[in-house]
């Protein structure tokens, strides 16, 4: 089927090795009753949803034990795994990817270049993959088998709902509860992370009457307004991690370590720079005279220098960024930068950069 033919890397001992997956027709099951825990019955289900369900041919992918049934669900290709048992099952979907981007183990990995959006689902003894965006089919399959195990999926577009979640979480927090200004509590910011589950980074601003953090009841304490800025990652409507002013943990209550700063590396490669590579003559280093930007949502901006082969690395405080580099005035800037990143503490995070300057 055209819809699974899917490029993979597969690397072993450093060989890589590419190809496309497809298989050839075989005889085909025959559909009955029951709850949905196999082929038969995830059909039935599905028929009686309302949708037309045709099976199709089987096929092969390299990256499971076991062959493919495809139907073809209101026209929609659906690959069907079917195990022996659920724990077999289990066993092999373990070894995808929270984003479907790699599947295997034990030294063994399938890099996977899907031609658009990869959903897994399982119950029972089946594995089921939709490869795909159309609401009606993944709505099915939600309501069938339940919430995808691993994937990707477009934004919900629910910022509204994580912005609720977050203000809400940090006005019942001791920090704010024990002197915050109501009035200055603002969701100054929500950015949609392109995850599985998907996550809302929020960040949330406001003024206490006195400085300091947590529940501060019979402290002495400098009586000035003091402004706050609080990065809360929303995942799946509930909080979990709330960072105040990158110093303050607002869950576990207690401040971050100077040592638990994260850190972030990458590099940033710009090309081409000649019509054709290598160039003939020496040409001026990109990368020495530019620097890496990471500005907060407070706008406080930390600059990180490039050495003479595009690498970078600084450590920062926890938060959320966003990265940018100076003189970028190549053709891909545009739609290579800002990007936006998350500082986790004790974490590092890589990101790459890849610049097209448009010479041809």
């Amino acid at each position: 089927m055209k819809d699974f033919q899917v490029a993979i890397v597969l690397v072993i001992a450093g060989m890589v090795v590419i190809g496309t997956a497809y298989s050839t027709m075989s005889s085909l099951p025959v559909s009955h009753g029951g709850p949905v825990k196999d082929y038969v019955s995830l059909v039935d289900t599905l028929r009686a949803k309302g949708l037309k369900v045709e099976p199709a041919e089987r096929i092969y992918q390299p990256f499971f034990t076991m062959q493919a049934q495809v139907i073809l669900v209101d026209g929609h290709s659906v690959q069907v795994y079917e195990y022996p048992d659920e724990s077999t099952m289990n066993a092999e979907a373990s070894k995808v990817s929270s984003d479907g981007g790699s599947i295997g183990d034990d030294g063994k990995t399938m890099m996977i270049s899907w031609i658009e959006q990869p959903h897994f689902y399982k119950t029972g003894k089946i594995m089921v993959i939709y490869v795909g965006r159309d609401p009606t089919i993944l709505a099915a399959l939600d309501s069938t088998i339940g919430t995808q195990f691993a994937g990707r999926s477009e934004p919900t577009g629910n910022s509204r709902g994580a912005e609720e979640a977050a203000k809400a979480f940090i006005a019942q927090a001791p920090t704010f509860k024990f002197d915050g200004l109501p009035e200055t509590l603002t969701a100054a910011d929500t950015k949609t992370m392109e995850t599985f589950p998907e996550q809302h980074i929020v960040t949330i601003t406001f003024e206490s009457r006195t400085a300091g953090y947590g529940d501060r009841t019979g402290k002495i304490l400098a009586q000035v307004i003091t402004p706050h800025e609080a990065q809360v990652r929303v995942t799946e409507g509930k909080v979990v991690s709330a960072i105040l002013d990158g110093r303050w943990d607002e869950i576990k209550q207690q401040p971050i370590p100077q040592g638990q700063q994260g850190t972030i590396i990458g590099k940033v490669t710009i090309g081409p720079l000649c019509p054709v590579e290598p160039c003939p003559n020496p040409t001026q280093n990109v990368y020495s005279t530019r620097t890496i930007t990471l500005r907060s949502a407070t706008g406080n901006t930390t600059s990180v220098p490039l050495n003479s082969d595009g690498h970078f690395q600084a450590k920062v405080n926890p938060g959320t960024y966003e990265l940018n580099l100076t003189d970028c005035t190549f053709l891909g800037c545009r739609t290579a930068l800002p990007k936006t990143i998350k500082i986790e503490p004790n974490t590092t995070t890589k990101t790459d950069i890849d610049i097209d300057t448009g010479i041809r």
